[in-house]
């Protein structure tokens, strides 16, 4: 990553990289609003097919299906074909297929459309990140993090437009069909300023991804980010009301304020990130969450379940887009393959949290479960300050301590 310039000083951004920052912002914001949009209406999808719930765990195998085989099949050839085509062939899947999952009149042909749904979305997320990093060094200064916000602001949008709709009796088609030809129009705009192709890349694309050390403790410490985010998402709620035993909405507001927590959080990491450092940003926010969770747990309370998963989500927001712009950065392995790799080895931890924990609850408490969330923050925060070296790259640790403001 180009040295970033000083505080006191702003440098002029070029217009067309402008653009570029916000035809990626638009991927973010455009998966965000497709995959919250379509959480919100499950309910009405599975209530259309009658189907059972054993049915419907089954049904959704298939997007995990296509999820893993589509992040498989990029990190062979996002160096060969780039993220930029990646992603403009996976994006109109992305838009295109909540619509037609909704006109399913069987299990079957909901499961086959799961299967497309998670394979774009699956082949979406490296490139997109990629074009991230190429945006972020183009800037010469942390911006990642903010792309990720969008994201989580899309979700956001996406559930609150489907409790909308339903709340107003739309069904779930009309409801897909009229914001998926608003995103089909953005994205023919922002297709056109998406970030070229990296140069020397596709040169590079006979070589066969070669995970080095320092990409594998990025892999790992992004696995348990996500397995902490997973596990906050999913049981949030469900302990505020099973074990700590509020009523009414106060489980929703924990999960509410994890989740807007995690938007803040994200609005402000790059400048955090900007001003302490990498290493420093890494090891706080892991503290950060670790002691978030500690507190919902140690309290017992109603109003200690809301704050601690807040302060958590502010903790966790930052950890994984900061990781993807590392492995965007290591020496001697091509942007692309590094995010890609990356988030290959960090997304099981998506699909082991929630029934982990279960396990765990179901065989000593939730409460006693949940300290694998403290567990999994503070190890992201002891492999940043221990092995600092072989994750953030020395010639960007110098340029982050020569950049930063005087702390």
């Amino acid at each position: 990553m180009p040295s970033p310039a000083p505080a006191d000083t702003v440098e002029p951004i070029e217009l067309s990289l402008r653009h570029a920052r916000w035809s990626v912002t638009f991927l973010f914001t455009l998966a965000g609003l497709v995959i919250g949009g379509w959480a919100s209406r499950v309910p009405d999808v599975k209530a259309a097919l009658a189907a059972d719930d054993a049915t419907w765990g089954t049904i959704n195998i298939a997007s995990a299906v296509g999820v893993l085989g589509s992040m498989l099949l990029v990190a062979v050839l996002i160096v060969r074909a780039g993220p930029r085509r990646l992603s403009l062939v996976a994006a109109p899947f992305v838009v295109v297929a909540p619509v037609v999952n909704a006109l399913a009149g069987h299990p079957w042909q909901l499961a086959a459309g799961l299967l497309v749904q998670g394979a774009a979305i699956g082949m979406l997320q490296a490139p997109m990140n990629a074009q991230a990093v190429a945006v972020e060094k183009a800037y010469g200064r942390p911006i990642l993090t903010s792309f990720h916000a969008c994201f989580s602001i899309g979700a956001l949008g996406g559930a609150l437009l489907g409790a909308g709709a339903a709340a107003a009796d739309v069904s779930p088609f009309h409801q897909f069909a009229l914001t998926s030809t608003l995103l089909a129009v953005g994205l023919g705009f922002a297709a056109r300023r998406l970030p070229a192709e990296p140069a020397g890349e596709s040169s590079a694309g006979s070589a066969r991804p070669r995970p080095t050390q320092g990409l594998a403790l990025l892999a790992r410490m992004a696995f348990l980010a996500l397995f902490a985010e997973g596990v906050s998402a999913n049981w949030s709620a469900i302990y505020t009301r099973e074990s700590v035993g509020a009523l009414g909405a106060w489980p929703a507001a924990t999960y509410a304020g994890f989740a807007l927590a995690m938007v803040v959080g994200r609005l402000f990491g790059d400048r955090v990130r900007f001003r302490v450092g990498t290493v420093r940003m890494l090891v706080g926010s892991g503290v950060v969450a670790a002691t978030g969770v500690g507190l919902a747990l140690a309290t017992h309370t109603t109003a200690g379940a809301i704050a601690g998963f807040a302060i958590a989500g502010l903790g966790l927001s930052s950890i994984v887009p900061t990781i993807y712009s590392l492995a965007g950065g290591l020496p001697g392995l091509p942007p692309g393959r590094g995010v890609a790799l990356v988030a290959l080895g960090a997304w099981p931890a998506q699909l082991i949290a929630p029934p982990f924990i279960g396990g765990v609850a179901h065989a000593v408490s939730l409460r006693a479960s949940l300290l694998v969330v403290v567990a999994c923050a503070l190890a992201v925060a002891v492999v940043v300050a221990v092995l600092r070296g072989r994750l953030v790259p020395t010639a960007v640790h110098a340029d982050e301590q020569a950049a930063a403001p005087t702390r």
